[in-house]
């Protein structure tokens, strides 16, 4: 699937939420998210050959340690900004705020042990120039 098949797909389900707006207004929240979700099937689809060139990176010695933390930040933050969009879509701006700063919050504690990390090693290299 390439990037002219989605957009064709974007553009029947724009097409189908304007009809339904003025006829089953109701509906127009639900059929946004089952496009959404028929996107995001495709999209994952597509993301095949970019989980295998992670993994190559992932598999790297001097990543090694670091790439599941990595990875797992960037899952958190595609989930959060999906999450986010969906709500604010859906006319809850405050819930879509609410979700984004959870989601910051669960990444900056995936990190943490980084930032641990790094901050010894900076500790270290200024010890080091003293000494």
């Amino acid at each position: 699937m390439n990037v002219l098949q989605l957009c064709m797909i974007t553009a029947l389900g724009v097409s189908v939420c304007l009809i339904l707006r003025s006829t089953k207004s109701d509906f127009v929240p639900l059929v946004r998210v089952a496009f959404l979700v028929i996107l995001g099937i495709f999209a994952i689809g597509m993301c095949s050959p970019l989980i295998e060139y992670l993994g190559e990176l992932g598999s790297n010695a001097a990543l090694l340690g670091h790439a599941p933390v990595l990875f797992k930040a960037l899952g958190v933050a595609i989930l959060t900004e999906l999450c986010s969009q969906i709500t604010r879509d859906c006319g809850e701006g405050t819930l879509s705020q609410g979700v984004e700063a959870v989601g910051k919050i669960q990444i900056l504690l995936l990190c943490l042990p980084l930032i641990k990390e790094l901050l010894s090693l900076a500790v270290g290299l200024l010890e080091w120039g003293e000494g």
